[in-house]
């Protein structure tokens, strides 16, 4: 579920999305912005499309990148997309020409010498590249590959949303948006861009703007549980913990694999302290896609809330091995639950 072949007509992957804030009680929890992007935008892989003059072994590359890719493993998918940009077309250029072609505003493929052809099928496999990158984390490295994609094709919307997905996770929330925008000129009916913008506009604090992308996202595909899963998010994130759960309950109704929305509920569950409850989502999310830190995390501070000490741990354990970044997050909630259990106010 992570990863779903999508062909490019269709479309490409917060995290459970905008950032979760420790408040100032018992409302614990970090960001889960990261994971958020890679379950929605990530979702684009470009199957190969053969041509008479494309080597077969450009096709098998690609095939096997993306079964790579679909079974976690990155590094491999890396490997295959790069060889199957070597065999299709030659993108050559350095990143300072790269750059500069992207900030002076003029059409990128216009200032790209090295261009020695343009292949269609080598955008698809830059961001299916870009995409492992950012699986991996490797948000420059991924930004890179889509904007080469952007260059060969400049209406490909799914390149668009991929790296306005990349730039949101690097803070840069102006060129983020404005790739989003672009993604919906190509395609004013492109949901992904929709809700790719609105937790943009949710982050920049443009709730009114935000809603609004968010709720056409969902006007326009009323089965699609991902618009529904993130404005739940959007709508817990704004403290609306009644609106969240059902608009949580509804994508669930669509997908009932759909592991960000267990987690956003379970994140409600923690926060109003029922922690059953809580246990059982996180479980459930973490049994769907076992590659999603923050459930492991979230499931310690269920456990830990309950007293259960040995098996937050253990579930801590889990969270930083797949993101030593959270280890500060996870030392500061557990002080403020040791501190409520000492007020007796935690078992």
């Amino acid at each position: 579920m992570f990863c779903r072949q999508m062909a490019i007509g269709n479309a490409c992957e917060r995290t459970g999305f905008p950032v979760l804030r420790i408040f100032h009680s018992f409302e614990l929890l970090g960001e889960i912005q990261m994971a958020k992007f890679f379950v929605l935008f990530l979702a684009i892989l470009i199957p190969f499309s053969a041509a008479a003059q494309q080597p077969r072994s450009a096709k098998d590359f690609s095939e096997r990148g993306i079964k790579r890719y679909t079974a976690g493993d990155y590094e491999g998918a890396i490997s295959d997309f790069t060889m199957e940009i070597r065999l299709t077309s030659a993108l050559g250029t350095d990143k300072k020409e790269l750059l500069q072609a992207y900030s002076d505003g003029t059409p990128l493929q216009q200032n790209f010498s090295g261009v020695t052809a343009i292949d269609p099928q080598t955008a698809g496999a830059h961001v299916n590249r870009g995409n492992a990158y950012f699986a991996m984390n490797r948000l420059d490295e991924a930004g890179e590959d889509y904007t080469r994609a952007i260059a060969i094709r400049p209406g490909m919307k799914e390149a668009y949303v991929c790296r306005g997905s990349a730039r949101l996770l690097l803070k840069d929330f102006a060129g983020s948006d404005a790739d989003f925008s672009k993604a919906l000129k190509i395609d004013p009916k492109y949901v992904k861009a929709l809700i790719g913008r609105g937790m943009v506009r949710f982050d920049k604090g443009d709730l009114k703007l935000a809603f609004e992308d968010l709720d056409k996202a969902i006007k326009l595909e009323p089965r699609n549980y991902e618009a529904w899963q993130s404005r739940g998010d959007a709508r817990r994130m704004s403290g609306d913990a009644d609106g969240a759960l059902a608009d949580f309950e509804s994508a669930l109704a669509i997908e009932p694999d759909d592991a960000m929305a267990y987690l956003g509920r379970g994140t409600i569950n923690l926060n109003r302290r029922e922690y059953a409850k809580a246990i059982k989502d996180f479980l459930k999310t973490i049994e769907i896609d076992p590659r999603l830190a923050q459930g492991y995390r979230n499931l310690g501070y269920a456990f830990y809330a309950q007293g259960k000490l040995t098996e937050a741990e253990e579930n801590f354990s889990r969270a930083l091995t797949m993101a030593p970044r959270f280890r500060e997050e996870i030392v500061s909630n557990k002080a403020n639950m040791d501190r409520l259990r000492a007020e007796g106010k935690l078992p």
